[in-house]
């Protein structure tokens, strides 16, 4: 009986590595699911409450020269509301 478990495992893992063999291989990223990583997005965090997000997805604002990327308009107005010097996020 054992002897017919084990033809039948090897027989399965031999079946299973011919159909990995004649597989066509396709290397694209899933369908639904976008990967930032793959498009080179930049990460940037929100001075106000620490939050981080896509560059494309935050609120830039040029302040005085330099640039700062918000999570929301209520970070930039906080932001703005405080000098330019970020409040604890506690």
């Amino acid at each position: 009986m054992i002897k017919l478990l084990l033809l039948v495992l090897l027989g399965f893992v031999l079946y299973s590595f011919f159909l990995s063999l004649t597989r066509p291989k396709t290397n694209l990223p899933p369908l639904n699911r976008r990967n930032r990583q793959i498009d080179g997005d930049v990460m940037v965090e929100d001075p106000v409450c620490g939050t981080c997000l896509p560059q494309e997805d935050a609120i830039k604002a040029r302040i005085e020269g330099n640039d700062y990327y918000f999570c929301s308009k209520t970070c930039l107005e906080r932001f703005r509301d405080s000098d330019n010097d970020p409040p604890n996020p506690d």
